[in-house]
C-alpha cells in the first residue's frame, strides 16, 4: 500500500495477521514509532517503510527475524535506533536506512550477514571504525556509507567480487589505502572517497579495473604522483576527481588519452611540469577541466592555434597556472564557468569574451543594488549562485517594472518592502529555494502581467483570502514545482 495517503500508527490488530511475509508501506504519513510486534512476524521476508515520516526508536529485534531479507526505512529522518550483534544464520540481502537518524557502531558481527548485497546508511550518525569483517561480505553488489562520522582505515574489499559501487565519502577516515583491497574487482563502477584524511600514494589497482566510470578522492591527504593509467583505449573513466590532495610531480601523459573522460579536476594540488592546452583536444567528451591552484604552467595559444578544436566545456578552471594569454574560447558556446584568476596575462580582454553566457557571480546580493533602484526599469540577475536572501530594501521611490532573480540559490522569503515597486510588471522568482506564503503583499500592484514563483519551497494557500486586490492585466502565472 505505498503511496495511498495512509496516515497514523499502525493498528495494533495488525499484530494478528503473523503469517505476512511482505509489508512495503513507504511513502506514507504514518508519523509514529515502529510497533514492536513486528518482531513477532516469523514469516517477514520484505519491510518497505521508506518516507513515511516514522520517529521514535527502532526496535533492535526485528533485525533478528531469520526470514527478513529486505529492510528498508530510509528517509525517516526522526528515526532513532542502532544495529544489535547479527547472529549467523540471518537471510538479510538488502538493508536500507539513509537519512535515518541511527547512530552508535557497525558491530564486527555484520560479516554474518553472508547473504548481504546491498547496504546504504547514508547520512546518519554512526561513528567508529568499519570493521574489518566488511572483507568477509562476498556477496556485496552495493555499499554506500556516506556521510557519518566512521574513522579509522578501511578493510579490504578483494573477496567481493560482485562489487559495484562503494561510497566511503565524507567521514572521518584516515591512513593509507593498499592497492591490494581493490585487486580483482572486475565489476567496480564506482568509487567515491572524497572528503576523509586519507594518505599515502593513490592505489594504482583502482586505475586498473576496466569497468570502472567514476573515481572521486578529493579533499584528502593523497600524496605521491598519480600513477600511469593503464588500457587507456578500453577504459570507461568517465569522471576522474583529484582535486585538493598533496599530489606531486607532472601530470601523466595517459590522463588525455582517456577518451570517454567528461569530469577531470586536479585543481589545488602541487602538480608541476608544463601542459599544453591543445592535449585536451582529444577528450571530446570533456565538459570540466580544473586545473587550478598547482605549479603547473599551462601553455594557451592564440585565436590562430589548434586550441579553437577544444571540446565543447562547461567549467574551466585554470587559476594560478602562469597563463600568461587568454585562451582563445570563442568557440566554446557552452562554457558558464571560467576562471582565470592569478595569471600572468597582460594586455585588453579580447572583445569575443562578452559573446561568452558565463556565470562570475556568487554571494548575497548587495543591499545597494537593491537600494538603488529608484530610476531602475529592469533588474535581470538570473542565473547565477546568488545566494542568502533577498535584501528588505527596495525604497519607496521604486521605479522597476522587471525583476528576475530566477536560477539562484536564493532563501528566505519575498521582501515585505518589494510592494514598494508599484508599476511591477514582470516578477520571476522561480528555481530558488524561497520558503514563503503566496506573495500576497503585491496585491496592490496593478500593473502585474507575468509572475513567476516555479521550483521553490513556497507553501499553503494559492491566492490571497480576504484581501480584495486584483491583478487584471495578469497574462502568466507559473507557481510549479512547490508545496501549495
Amino acid at each position: 500500500m505505498s503511496e495511498c495517503f495512509l496516515s497514523g500508527p499502525l493498528d495494533a490488530s495488525l499484530a494478528e495477521l503473523r503469517s505476512l511475509s511482505i509489508i512495503r508501506l513507504s511513502i506514507n504519513n504514518l508519523s509514529a514509532p515502529v510497533p514492536e510486534f513486528l518482531a513477532n512476524y516469523s514469516k517477514l521476508t520484505s519491510l518497505q517503510l521508506s518516507s513515511c515520516q516514522l520517529n521514535g526508536i527502532f526496535p533492535q529485534t526485528v533485525f533478528q527475524i531469520p526470514t527478513l531479507e529486505i529492510l528498508d526505512l530510509s528517509y525517516n529522518e526522526l528515526l532513532q535506533g542502532s544495529f544489535p550483534e547479527f547472529h549467523q544464520n540471518l537471510s538479510l540481502m538488502t538493508l536500507l536506512l539513509s537519512s535515518t537518524n541511527f547512530s552508535g557502531t557497525l558491530p564486527q558481527s555484520i560479516g554474518n550477514l553472508e547473504k548481504l548485497s546491498r547496504i546504504e546508511v547514508v547520512g546518519n550518525n554512526f561513528t567508529g571504525t568499519i570493521p574489518s569483517s566488511l572483507a568477509n561480505l562476498t556477496q556485496l553488489f552495493y555499499l554506500d556509507l556516506s556521510s557519518n562520522k566512521f574513522e579509522g582505515r578501511i578493510p579490504s574489499f578483494r573477496k567481493s567480487k560482485n562489487l559495484n559501487y562503494a561510497d566511503l565519502s565524507r567521514n572521518q577516515l584516515t591512513g593509507e589505502i593498499p592497492s591490494g583491497h581493490w585487486e580483482g574487482l572486475l565489476n567496480l563502477t564506482y568509487v567515491g572517497l572524497r572528503d576523509n584524511a586519507f594518505n599515502g600514494s593513490i592505489p594504482s589497482s583502482l586505475l586498473a579495473i576496466p569497468s570502472m566510470q567514476r573515481i572521486q578522492l578529493s579533499n584528502n591527504r593523497f600524496g605521491g604522483q598519480i600513477p600511469e593509467f593503464p588500457n587507456v583505449s578500453s577504459s570507461l573513466l568517465d569522471t576522474l576527481d583529484f582535486s585538493s590532495n598533496k599530489l606531486e610531480g607532472p601530470i601523466p601523459s595517459s590522463v588525455f588519452d582517456l577518451a570517454n573522460l567528461n569530469f577531470l579536476d586536479l585543481s589545488s594540488n602541487k602538480l608541476n611540469g608544463t601542459v599544453g592546452l591543445h592535449l585536451v583536444q582529444k577528450l571530446r567528451n570533456l565538459t570540466t577541466l580544473g586545473l587550478s591552484y598547482n605549479n603547473l604552467t599551462v601553455i594557451a595559444s592564440g585565436k590562430n592555434s589548434n586550441v579553437s578544436s577544444l571540446p565543447q566545456i562547461k567549467k574551466l578552471k585554470l587559476a594560478s597556472c602562469n597563463l600568461s594569454v587568454f585562451p582563445y574560447l570563442r568557440n566554446q558556446s557552452k562554457l558558464f564557468h571560467l576562471d582565470l584568476s592569478d595569471n600572468q596575462i597582460t594586455g585588453p580582454v579580447p572583445g569575443w569574451i562578452s559573446e561568452l553566457s558565463l556565470l562570475h557571480l556568487i554571494g548575497t546580493i548587495p543591499s545597494c543594488l537593491i537600494e538603488g533602484v529608484k530610476t531602475l526599469r529592469v533588474l535581470n540577475l538570473r542565473r547565477n549562485n546568488f545566494d542568502g536572501s533577498i535584501p528588505d530594501k527596495f525604497p519607496r521611490s521604486c521605479g522597476l517594472k522587471t525583476l528576475d532573480l530566477s536560477g539562484n540559490n536564493l532563501q528566505g522569503k519575498v521582501p515585505k518592502s518589494l510592494e514598494n515597486c508599484t508599476t511591477l510588471e514582470v516578477l520571476d522568482l522561480g528555481n530558488n529555494q524561497i520558503n514563503d506564503s503566496f506573495p500576497c503583499l503585491l496585491e496592490s500592484i496593478s500593473s502585474f502581467r507575468v509572475l513567476v514563483l516555479r521550483y521553490n519551497m513556497f507553501s499553503g494557500l494559492i491566492g490571497c483570502p480576504g484581501i480584495n486586490g486584483t491583478w487584471p492585466r495578469l497574462q502568466i502565472v507559473d507557481i510549479a514545482f512547490n508545496h501549495f
